[in-house]
């Protein structure tokens, strides 16, 4: 079922309503011990859960003096060793990070526990993969990355993606049929918002320039790509977007070919040579796998291959991604060195160019 974002703000903007369904999600041992594995494996210097199992999960779990955690879980291993499991809860990366909480609930609950076997998961929006140079660093970010230098491995950090990739190894028709729906719509909603959210904290260019300028020795095709999407304004200047899903096989062909007029034309700088890192080839792998299994994706599966393809072995161009959110790409011209020319975004299958900037 494909659900309107828009419409499931009200359900889902307190952040109460997300901790809600982890903690009805992870209210069994099995899942509970799974999601631990999960964020082991991601995180492999982080706690491991094996020959543990749940004795209490509480949310909102009061700390004398400091507050309440999201989730509190206690651990009991069969040797009868006690770890406790924090988890912070955050859908709005760019509003509601506050300084120093990580610290200050590791701290609490290490006195209330009497112990060091405390871990946290900072569980939110984005982590610092997710944000390229072309974005505005959130504050749960910079929270994350000031709380690390002190507690190392003790914290990790996992976003709303990694946690709905850790869902596709679940029997979502064993939970409860509420549940299972709630955590559909939730998806749909976390995944726009973080799509939104990077769009409107992109960094500031300085000078606006318009997309033509950027490009003065390469025959414009501005207008024609106008007529395939929709001009959005957000704080940094106008933006198009370009929804892939609504074009035809031969519109397809056509975008393919304006991005390959565009980044390898004359006002390119060629003696700029990037090389892709694993980590993106692996990202596009994956992405490529889930468009060929979607309604209506052989024509976007030729696209994106041909476009991948062709940015991997164009060594003038960066691609980059964030394995999460979606695909940059960049290039330098005569004027920029760094110069974001469009984003390809996951969930929306979205390209989206800088007008201005």
């Amino acid at each position: 079922m494909v659900w309107n974002p828009l419409k499931l703000e009200n359900i889902f903007h307190s952040e109460i309503s997300s901790s809600l369904l982890l903690t009805d999600l992870l209210d069994t041992n099995d899942n509970c011990i799974k999601f631990l594995s999960y964020v082991h494996s991601q995180n492999p210097n982080f706690f491991c859960p094996a020959g543990y199992n749940k004795e209490l999960l509480k949310r909102e779990h009061f700390i004398k003096d400091k507050g309440s955690i999201d989730i509190f879980i206690q651990l009991k291993s069969s040797t009868g060793e006690d770890v406790a499991i924090l988890i912070e809860v955050k859908v709005h990366d760019y509003q509601s990070s506050t300084r120093d909480q990580i610290k200050t609930y590791m701290e609490a609950a290490r006195a209330q526990t009497q112990s060091n076997s405390v871990y946290l998961i900072y569980l939110t929006q984005f982590t610092e993969r997710d944000i390229t140079p072309d974005f505005i660093t959130p504050g749960t970010v910079v929270e994350f990355n000031s709380a690390r230098k002190q507690y190392g491995s003790s914290i990790c950090h996992l976003s709303w993606v990694d946690f709905y990739r850790f869902l596709q190894g679940i029997d979502l028709n064993k939970l409860d049929p509420t549940l299972k729906l709630l955590l559909e719509m939730h998806e749909a909603w976390i995944k726009d918002k973080c799509d939104k959210d990077l769009e409107n904290n992109m960094q500031p260019s300085g000078e606006p320039r318009l997309l033509d300028n950027l490009f003065p020795k390469t025959p414009s095709k501005l207008k024609e790509l106008l007529s395939l999407g929709y001009v959005q304004k957000n704080k940094t200047g106008d933006v198009l977007k370009i929804p892939l899903t609504k074009l035809d096989a031969d519109q397809l062909v056509w975008l393919m070919n304006v991005i390959k007029d565009y980044t390898d034309g004359p006002d390119v700088d060629k003696t700029q040579i990037y090389n892709t890192n694993p980590e993106t080839i692996k990202a596009a792998k994956a992405f490529l796998k889930e468009v060929a299994v979607s309604d209506n994706g052989w024509p976007l599966l030729s696209f994106y291959a041909e476009l991948f393809h062709y940015i991997n072995v164009t060594k003038h161009i960066d691609f980059y991604s964030s394995g999460n959110t979606g695909f940059s790409i960049k290039l330098a011209t005569k004027d920029f060195k760094n110069l974001s020319f469009c984003t390809l975004w996951r969930s929306n299958r979205e390209v989206v160019f800088k007008l201005t900037r």
